[in-house]
């Protein structure tokens, strides 16, 4: 099979060094690599691409700003490979990323996409483990491997989102039409998880941590989060996803979307945060947290 990898720049050079110096360090050294700047006002992508030096890894600006669920979806299609992982430029690789993910695929070809574990840095690189974290690992399914499928596998998703979005990596031809739906800025990669499963596909996960994910304050969801974009979003999704389980009779996932146990907490995690500070969305978010269905 063979592997593309795609990373999306808007900002940070110096994140996107990293990421590409993470790259060129795998253990397996059989991939091509994109990187696809969405009109990022800051300038020097092309040069880092260029001073890396490697002939696998190309650059192409976009024509205009496409916005983040669109250039994703362009991140799908650009490499033309067997397998896509879209490499968010401001996270890392593990050395043997590239490899687990091509064993994963060819373990299971009938696999929409592979969710590999993942470690988190803070803003310098140093390693953190915040609640999140433990509670994404807390939620994992027990064992080295697991498959998510139908009923049971949505469900399990929509009690707690806790596979890491960014490490995933994709066969395009087994997507659901659509991709990442731009209606969304922040639940678009659960909607397309949802929709792999609503339509009788496969999600595998391995256990094997073999990604960094960053977490800092510029990072999409951070921000949404304090918007409370996110909760409205989620509580959105859930409800509409509730309703399409019941109409197919998924007892697990519609019970799952009406409870939305760690997206309220999220919520009221964020809302208290916030609680001192004028944000807009407060009046939405309390209503989000004790809406039902």
């Amino acid at each position: 099979m063979t592997v593309g990898v795609s990373i999306p720049f808007f900002s940070r050079l110096d994140y996107l060094r990293t990421a590409l110096d993470s790259l060129v360090a795998q253990h397996d050294r059989d991939w091509t690599a994109i990187v696809i700047d969405d009109c990022s006002p800051e300038p020097g992508a092309a040069e880092v691409v260029a001073d890396i030096g490697d002939a696998r890894i190309r650059y192409l600006r976009n024509e205009r700003n496409l916005g983040l669920a669109h250039n994703f979806n362009k991140c799908l299609s650009e490499p033309g490979t067997d397998i896509v992982a879209v490499l968010h430029a401001d996270d890392q690789l593990e050395p043997d990323y590239i490899e687990t993910i091509r064993a994963a695929h060819e373990q299971m070809p009938n696999a929409s996409c592979v969710a590999p574990m993942a470690s988190a840095i803070d803003a310098n690189g140093r390693p953190t483990d915040t609640l999140v974290d433990k509670v994404k690992r807390r939620m994992w399914p027990e064992g080295a491997q697991h498959e998510l499928r139908g009923d049971p596998g949505l469900a399990r998703l929509l009690h707690g989102f806790f596979v890491y979005s960014p490490a995933i990596s994709y066969r395009p031809s087994l997507l659901p039409p659509g991709l990442f739906n731009d209606r969304w800025r922040q639940v678009m990669d659960v909607e397309l998880y949802a929709e792999i499963l609503l339509g009788g596909g496969l999600i595998f996960l391995d256990r094997r941590v073999v990604y960094r994910y960053r977490r800092h304050p510029g990072t999409a969801t951070s921000q949404n989060s304090r918007a409370f974009t996110r909760l409205a979003e989620e509580t959105q999704l859930c409800k509409e996803l509730g309703r399409r389980a019941r109409s197919m009779g998924w007892r697990r996932t519609s019970l799952a979307a009406d409870l939305r146990f760690t997206i309220r907490l999220n919520g009221a995690l964020a809302l208290a945060a916030g609680s001192r500070h004028r944000a807009t969305g407060r009046g939405r978010a309390l209503r989000d947290l004790v809406s039902w269905r």
